[in-house]
């Protein structure tokens, strides 16, 4: 089924998910907007290493997600929300299609219909 899904998609469901915890004091948008931003800080950062295949979990990856999910963010961090973000960060910088507008639009488009 998610082989159907595009990176915005799969980060939309992802955070919503991760939402439903109960464990953040933001809104599952606001959490995909600060996962974007931490992929944008990471892919401009020295640690980025441009030739590093899809899924490649580098350890400084997941320092950005712990400094971005600040306790004004989350009650408690899911660690395998941070891995699993972490193991997305090449996905995510490689896909042309990740982007602020196209999170919003694909936020909206599943509140329009219910899911």
């Amino acid at each position: 089924m998610t082989a159907n899904l595009n990176v915005t998609e799969l980060l939309f469901r992802a955070c919503v998910e991760e939402v439903k915890s109960g464990a953040y004091l933001i809104l599952a948008l606001e959490l995909a907007l600060l996962v974007l931003k931490a992929v944008r800080d990471i892919e401009a950062g020295e640690d980025y290493d441009e030739d590093a295949s899809p899924g490649t979990n580098d350890i400084n990856y997941i320092t950005y997600f712990f400094r971005a999910f600040t306790r004004d963010v989350v009650k408690a961090r899911s660690n395998d929300f941070v891995f699993m973000m972490a193991d997305r960060v090449c996905n995510m910088i490689h896909d042309d299609d990740l982007s602020e507008v196209n999170l919003r639009k694909v936020f909206k488009e599943n509140l329009d219909s219910g899911t």
